[in-house]
Parts: C-alpha cells; sequence; structure tokens
C-alpha cells in the first residue's frame, strides 16, 4: 500500500468508513502480531493485544494527526496494549514443509539471531532493534513507539549492535558470517 492509498483510507476510516478501516488493519494485522511475538508474548497474548490495538486505534481515529505516520501511531498503542500483558518465550512456529531449504536455513538463522538476540538484550534494545531492524521503522519513529529520545535510540542501537558482534564472534562462527541480517 502507498503513503497516499493509505492517507485515502484513514480520511475514509475517520469520515466512518469500517470498509476503509478494515483495509487499513489487513494492512498491518500481520505486522503487529510479528512485533508483539517479538516482544516475547505467546501467540494467544499477541493477538489479543494486536486485536486491542486495532480496536483501540479505531475509537480514536479521530486523535491521529497526519503529521505522523500512521504505523508510528498504531505500533505505540500495540506497544501500550502489550506493556498489559506479561511478556514469555518467544514461539517460533515450524516452517512449511514445502519451503525450499536454502529458504528454511535463511528463516532459521533469522529466528536465531532474533532469538539470540531477545536473550542477550534488555527488553527495551531488543525492542529498539526489532522496530527497526524488523519492522523498518526509522530512528524518530522508534522514538515516538518507545517514547524515548533519537538519540537513546541510536546510543541503543549502536550498543545492541555492539553486544551481538560480541555475541556471535564467542559463541558462534557460523551465526557471525550472517550478522549482516542484523546490522
Amino acid at each position: 500500500m502507498t503513503r497516499e492509498q493509505e492517507r485515502d483510507l484513514i480520511n475514509r476510516a475517520q469520515a466512518g468508513s469500517v470498509a476503509a478501516y478494515e483495509q487499513i488493519v489487513a494492512h498491518y494485522q500481520d505486522r503487529l502480531l510479528r512485533f508483539l511475538m517479538m516482544r516475547g508474548l505467546q501467540q494467544a497474548d499477541a493477538e489479543d493485544a494486536a486485536q486491542s490495538a486495532l480496536v483501540s486505534a479505531w475509537e480514536n481515529l479521530s486523535g491521529y494527526r497526519s503529521k505522523w505516520q500512521f504505523s508510528t501511531w498504531l505500533y505505540t498503542i500495540a506497544r501500550r496494549c502489550a506493556i498489559q500483558r506479561k511478556p514469555l518465550q518467544t514461539n517460533n512456529d515450524e516452517l512449511d514443509a514445502d519451503t525450499g531449504l536454502d529458504t528454511c536455513l535463511e528463516q532459521q538463522l533469522r529466528d536465531n539471531v532474533w532469538s539470540v538476540a531477545h536473550r542477550q538484550l534488555e527488553p527495551s534494545a531488543f525492542q529498539a532493534l526489532w522496530l527497526h531492524y524488523g519492522e523498518g521503522f526509522s530512528g524518530a519513529e522508534v522514538a515516538r513507539i518507545m517514547d524515548r529520545t533519537t538519540v537513546w535510540v541510536r546510543v541503543t542501537l549502536h550498543r545492541a549492535r555492539s553486544r551481538l558482534r560480541a555475541v556471535f564472534a564467542n559463541d558462534n562462527p557460523v551465526v557471525e558470517q550472517h550478522e549482516h541480517s542484523i546490522s
């Protein structure tokens, strides 16, 4: 979805179009669920938090201001909904059996890297890392979602990358070769 298409859907949803909001939900639902699960929520808790965030966003859509990206606003709501739930171990689903071996190995390596990051980093550092590299948010957007400064985000990302470099260099030379998937 382009920014213009998204803006049009948001305007229509703010005017009361349920159909437009359903298209927005369809676009963001899986991303929100993945974000919440990477925060450590189990599947059911992540689904509940994502649903709560989407309902809350609908109820407060009139308060959304277009000077901010909609995704930043929505992820901020999702983060707040997730805070109300107890983070648990990540739940990595098995990969589809039809996936090719190379794709399967690459996916497993990415999952392993994120799993190591989840175990090795403070929760806030992991969340910043995931929002920036996993979801593609800019540093300013991460700062807004996490209610932090952009300087905090830059420093936290730098420290997280340094910590992971050290972990991968000491623990697993195979993972070190693929470190670029997170940096």
